[in-house]
């Protein structure tokens, strides 16, 4: 695995953004023990990026089934508030980088 993408929700503070990445990173190794080793060991290159909502955050976690793990915050109702998918994920070409807000 060359690349493992974290997907964040736009409509968090930045501070709670960055928290959400790290706890995504911490279920992806947790469900997806070998392709995280084979990540760490290999390229390790690791993509941020960010949906608007979670509504748009659920259908990547459901469009990426088996390629992707989800992390629901406790803090906040229990909010599906970021994912991390492998690079054999799909549809993430055009989101974009995180913690960048529109012009």
């Amino acid at each position: 695995m060359n690349k493992l993408y974290i997907i964040v929700r736009n409509d968090l503070r930045p501070g709670l953004q960055l928290a959400q990445s790290v706890h995504a990173l911490a279920a992806f190794e947790r469900a997806f023990p070998e392709r995280y080793r084979a990540w760490v060991t290999g390229a390790n290159n690791i993509v941020c990026l960010q949906v608007p909502n979670e509504a748009a955050l659920q259908t990547l976690l459901d469009l990426n089934d088996g390629e992707a793990v989800g992390f629901h915050e406790p803090d906040v109702g229990d909010q599906l508030t970021a994912i991390a998918v492998s690079d054999r994920g799909v549809q993430l070409a055009e989101l974009p980088l995180a913690l960048r807000r529109a012009a």
